[in-house]
């Protein structure tokens, strides 16, 4: 599997990541600057500026269930690949999901 961009760091995204792998995610993207700069079970949280000066053609999965927004930072920024993924649901440690930001 390639490596991919997560774009949305909430609840969604722990799923994903357990699912495909977190040494399958470079990194994920988040507009919140609270989230920037931490990490989601070891993946760092960047910001979408960020995200653009290090963007070399790898997929971005969306991973909000409301991605309107980010579709359209995407788009406005002439990226073309990216997906929107389901909701996953998974087991969460009870302790990730005390994490507040």
């Amino acid at each position: 599997m390639d490596k991919i961009y997560l774009f949305g760091a909430g609840i969604n995204a722990y799923g994903i990541i357990s699912y495909i792998g977190k040494e399958n995610v470079i990194a994920v993207i988040d507009n919140n600057e609270k989230k920037q700069g931490n990490k989601i079970m070891d993946i760092p949280i960047i910001s979408f500026a960020d995200f653009l000066d290090q963007y070399d053609g790898k997929e971005v999965v969306i991973t909000a269930a409301i991605c309107d927004d980010m579709i359209c930072q995407l788009e406005n920024s002439n990226i073309e690949n990216y997906s929107i993924s389901p909701m996953v649901t998974t087991y969460f440690n009870e302790k990730i999901l005390r994490v507040s930001f």
